[in-house]
This record gives C-alpha cells, sequence and structure tokens, in this order.
C-alpha cells in the first residue's frame, strides 16, 4: 500500500486518521499513562478494504433514505452490509502488514476495538455502536476481528444515529486499536463528573470482578463508589457481581456465575488511585471524562477515555473550588426555554435593581451571584446557604419551587459539603430590616383597605411609566436611550418590589397556603 496503514501509540495521529477511541489513547500514551501496549490499524486500511471490493456503492445505496425511526429496517440494513464484509476477504498486502504489527508486538492475546471517526466527540455519544473482540489469539483470528470491526460501522445502531444527528454515511470510516490484552482481576468506568448530578467536585467508579464486558454489556450489577476530588470516599454501594467474564486459553471468553454480593471489588486504596488517575486523565483532555479501566496485580491501565457528553455546561470563568450551588431561574418562573442575550440582560439588569432596597451596590460587570449557561440564567445560592436563616429560608422555599434540586441540595449539605452556617451578621440583618419594615406596613394596610393599597400601587407604576415615556421622547439618541432604559430598571424594580409584594403578593400567598390546606385535607370542602 502506498500510504502508511498501522500507526503506533506513542505516534502523533489525527482524528481522521485514528479514530475517536485511537485518537485519545495515543494522547493518553503519549502523555506517559499506564496504556496496555499496542497499534492502530487506520482508516486508510478500512478505505482500502471497502474500495477492493467495490462496498461504497451498495452501503450508500443500502442506507439511502432510510427511516432512523424504523428499526427493522435498520436491521435488515445492518445485516445486509455485514454480510457483504463477512463474504469479502482481506487484501493479501494489508493482512500482510497486520500480521507484521501482531509479530512485532508478540503475538499474545488481543483486544481489537473499533474506532470510528464519528466517535467520542463533543456533544454526541457513540459508546457502544461498533465492536470489541476481547483475547483474540492468532493472526488468523485477529484478521477475521479486524473485519468484523470494520463491518460493525454498519450495526443498525450506529446506522440510525448517524441518520438521526445528520452525519453523512459518506464521511464515516472506520479505525481498528489491537492492544495487549489485560487479564483482569477488576475493571470497570471512572467518571470524573458525577454524571447523575452534574457535580465537577466529585467522581463516581463502578467496578466488578473479571473482564468489563460484564459491565458495559449490562450483564451485571457492579460495585458503585463516590470520591470527591480532595480523596474521600463519600459512599460505597456494593453490587451483586453476580457474573464474571474471564479469557479462555484458546480464545475468547467465557461468562461465568459467582457469588460476589458481600466482596469489595476495589479495595480502598485503589480507589482512591483510581481517583487521582481520574483527575490527571480530565485534565490532559480539559474536560470531564467517560474512562474505561482495568487492574491486575494492583497496577491500573487506561483502556479508553471519551468525554462525558450528558452534563451540563458550567459557566465560563467560574472555578470548580469553593462548591457553588446554582438554581435555574426559569425553574423560578416557569422558563424551560433559553433566554435570548437581549432577555438575559434584562433579567440581570431588573435583579441588579432589585438589589438596591438591601443597599446593595453592585453592577451588571460586578455581581457575582447571576450566571448564564447553556443560555440560561442561574442564581448562585451558595451566599445563602452559608448563614443560618439563609440556610433554613432556602431549604423551605426549594420544597415548593423544585423538589428535586432540594433534595439534591439536603444531600450536599449532610454531607457537610458546605461550611458550617453561622449566624446572621449584624449589618445584615440591618439591612433585611431596614428593607421589610415599610413593606410590613404596607401589608398591614392591604388587609384592612385592599382596594384603596392596590390603587395606590396603580398610581404609582402609572406615574414611573409615563415619567419614562417622557423621558424617552427628550433623549436625542440611541445611546441616551439605553442609559434611561438602564437607570430606570436600576429604579423601577426597587420600586415595583416594595410596593408590589405587601398588596399583590399577600393575595398569592393567601392562595398557596389555602391550596396546600386543602391537599392535606381529602374531604375538605374549602373551595381553593
Amino acid at each position: 500500500m502506498t500510504t502508511a496503514t498501522i500507526h503506533s501509540l506513542s505516534a502523533h495521529t489525527s482524528l481522521a486518521v485514528a479514530g475517536g477511541k485511537g485518537l485519545n489513547l495515543t494522547r493518553l500514551y503519549r502523555a506517559g499513562f499506564p496504556v496496555p501496549p499496542g497499534f492502530i490499524i487506520g482508516t486508510t486500511a478500512y478505505l482500502s478494504f471497502v474500495a477492493t471490493h467495490g462496498l461504497s456503492a451498495a452501503i450508500l445505496d443500502t442506507v439511502a433514505h432510510i427511516d432512523p425511526a424504523d428499526p427493522d429496517a435498520l436491521e435488515a440494513a445492518a445485516q445486509t452490509i455485514r454480510a457483504q464484509f463477512a463474504a469479502a476477504e482481506t487484501p493479501a498486502d494489508l493482512a500482510a502488514e497486520i500480521r507484521s504489527a501482531y509479530a512485532d508486538l508478540g503475538c499474545p492475546p488481543v483486544a481489537v476495538r473499533s474506532s470510528a471517526t464519528a466517535e467520542d466527540l463533543p456533544g454526541h455519544s457513540f459508546a457502544g455502536q461498533q465492536d470489541t473482540y476481547l483475547n483474540i489469539i492468532g493472526e488468523d483470528s485477529l484478521l477475521k476481528a479486524v473485519a468484523d470491526c470494520w463491518s460493525s460501522l454498519w450495526t443498525a445502531r450506529a446506522i440510525g444515529y448517524r441518520a438521526r444527528i445528520g452525519i453523512d454515511p459518506r464521511d464515516v470510516a472506520l479505525a481498528v486499536v489491537v492492544q495487549t490484552m489485560v487479564p483482569s482481576e477488576t475493571s470497570g468506568v471512572l467518571f470524573t463528573a458525577n454524571p447523575l448530578t452534574g457535580n465537577r467536585t466529585e467522581m463516581v467508579i463502578d467496578a466488578t470482578f473479571g473482564l468489563g464486558e460484564a459491565l458495559v454489556s449490562g450483564q451485571v450489577e457492579p460495585d458503585h463508589y463516590v470520591v470527591t476530588a480532595d480523596g474521600r470516599i463519600l459512599s460505597k454501594s456494593l453490587g451483586s457481581k453476580a457474573a464474571v467474564v474471564r479469557g479462555q486459553a484458546d480464545g475468547g471468553t467465557v461468562t461465568l456465575e459467582q457469588d460476589a454480593a458481600s466482596q469489595q471489588a476495589v479495595p480502598d486504596a485503589l480507589i482512591l488511585q483510581l481517583g487521582r488517575l481520574g483527575q490527571r486523565i480530565a485534565e490532559l483532555f480539559g474536560a470531564p471524562q467517560d474512562i474505561e479501566w482495568a487492574s491486575m496485580n494492583e497496577q491500573l491501565y487506561a483502556l479508553q477515555s471519551r468525554p462525558i457528553t450528558t452534563l451540563y455546561p458550567v459557566p465560563d470563568g467560574m472555578s470548580e473550588e469553593p462548591l457553588r450551588a446554582l438554581f435555574s431561574f426559569g425553574a423560578v418562573q416557569g422558563m424551560l426555554d433559553p433566554i435570548t442575550p437581549l432577555g438575559r440582560d434584562t433579567i440581570t439588569a431588573v435583579l441588579i435593581g432589585a438589589g438596591r432596597i438591601f443597599r446593595s451596590r453592585t453592577t451588571v460587570e460586578t455581581q457575582s451571584m447571576l450566571w448564564e449557561a447553556g443560555e440560561r440564567l442561574w442564581i448562585d445560592i451558595a451566599g445563602m446557604l452559608n448563614n443560618r436563616p439563609g440556610r433554613k429560608l432556602t431549604q423551605s422555599a426549594m420544597e415548593y419551587i423544585e423538589p428535586g434540586a432540594g433534595q439534591a441540595l439536603a444531600t450536599l449539605i449532610a454531607q457537610d459539603r458546605f461550611p458550617e452556617p453561622s449566624p446572621l451578621r449584624a449589618r445584615t440583618a440591618l439591612r433585611l430590616l431596614t428593607a421589610l419594615l415599610p413593606m410590613t406596613g404596607r401589608m398591614v394596610r392591604t388587609l384592612l383597605r385592599p382596594d384603596a393599597e392596590r390603587d395606590k400601587a396603580v398610581r404609582l407604576f402609572d406615574a414611573q411609566i409615563a415619567e419614562l415615556e417622557t423621558q424617552l421622547a427628550g433623549a436625542s439618541c440611541l445611546s441616551e436611550r439605553l442609559a434611561l432604559m438602564r437607570r430606570s430598571m436600576d429604579r423601577m424594580f426597587g420600586t415595583l418590589l416594595p410596593h408590589f409584594v405587601p398588596r399583590f403578593g399577600l393575595g398569592m400567598a393567601a392562595y398557596t397556603l389555602l391550596t396546600r390546606l386543602a391537599a392535606t385535607l381529602p374531604d375538605s370542602t374549602i373551595d381553593t
């Protein structure tokens, strides 16, 4: 062949040549991580195989206009394409190169893993769509496993997923990673951020005995460990681990039953070592990682690493420490869709203006409570959790606004992830009293004279709107109008909040109270 086909793990490569898995493994290997030795059969080999046997046109014809929502059509297409691969022989010159690389490795038992060019990409998860073959022994078995990996680019699941996200079938190719087999005592998956909570300061480890195939294929309930970034084991949950996958002497694997529910698959020292390994790998890639690992004789091996694509993005510029608690502004308002940039700026300015009631002097540029992520606004409530009244108020409010978030917050508090709350500072208490006492008076007057207080509030708001309209009409340029709008939001909300909440908020609170009361009395005749 005129183009290099076999690539060392220590060589610089690219996604187009080595595929997602192969590219990440070369980065790990070159950085000195414990990656089993091996080589990569580049995408040129796949393209040569397809071209030699004229498979391109047949593949494109089979998947053309396929409905990704039709599982029967996807499976039929996959069977047709894979049968064509199985019937074709590996070209002699390509087979010789693969045999030579295998001999240089020492002809050991190997793991043969697919590595597609449309795989392990930011924002998309292709995990498990192509095939892996374990404990492959001998040249002939290796050549067959490589061809089977090539054909697994066209599984029903892979065809459907690429069609759904709009990847052109002409743009995909597949490399194959061949590595010395690790006869794992234990193996599993390590997430360098908690995929369930999104917490970037926690790592999650799933572990089982034997080869990791039992875990990734869903055959076994693994142990589940949660570890903090600073090296503490937060929790350990032992799974049944009722099955174990082992390599066989003549090649291939076998699944055996076992009784290991009471045995911890990984000792504490190795759990912490895994955590440190995961942190280093995440630092290398600059993003949280989903890592497959194995251990043998207390030596850890990194088998592959890919980005975790299910995590919600964190705000730009926010450090991982100290731990922050971000609550969705949209959850408070029932706004589930993204907020436009103008909308985010406006809401931020309005809330900054509301802070004037409590003598806050922050600006849009200096404030640190509102953050943007995923085109939405998030409120940093960590400061509220640092004092006792604020923590109690926040947890109580969560029960009404977002119970799921409240449960997650309660778990973090129980784990001592936030500092012990202190008493409310005298200065803060004075600011609150100065703002709340006038509101209390208006609330009492509203109870006594609701119509009069409502009319007073409406006149006040109308006067402010009329004043703003007059000022805008007199503005001579756009910059003046923008400055007026900014000042008005700063001032208007400072008037709106203390006048609206005690008058109209009182009725809203009464409605909420009656609704909750009716819910506790099944036979109640209260009309809400």
